[in-house]
């Protein structure tokens, strides 16, 4: 890898159920070891991010994300499309955001 270089894989599961209910996102994504950034993992649909990780390391696994303050008041029952995994990296080190996101498609489901 080259000096100053980083790098990240996805491991995930396309599809994500939010309950409104509970105000959760119940997910699947594995920020595997061999990564070598931190990510924030973020929930987008339609362009407006719903729920936001901290920091996570690599090695690590999420399986459920709070929903931001007020997101479920802006989401209604049914399967959203146009939606996606935002993942924000950052030097594990300086704390430096990269300049490139990462996006992967996702399917979300929402319930009461």
């Amino acid at each position: 890898m080259p000096s100053g270089g980083g790098g990240i894989s996805l491991e995930y599961d396309s599809s994500v159920n939010i309950s409104l209910a509970d105000k959760t996102a119940y997910l699947n994504y594995t920020h595997p070891g061999r990564s070598t950034q931190d990510i924030v993992l973020c929930i987008e649909i339609n362009g407006e991010i719903v729920a936001q990780s901290g920091t996570i390391e690599p090695g690590n696994r999420l399986k459920k994300l709070a929903l931001l303050d007020g997101a479920e008041k802006k989401l209604s029952e049914g399967t959203y499309t146009d939606a996606d995994f935002r993942v924000l990296s950052y030097d594990p080190e300086s704390g430096e955001k990269a300049m490139v996101d990462t996006v992967a498609k996702i399917t979300v489901t929402v319930e009461k």
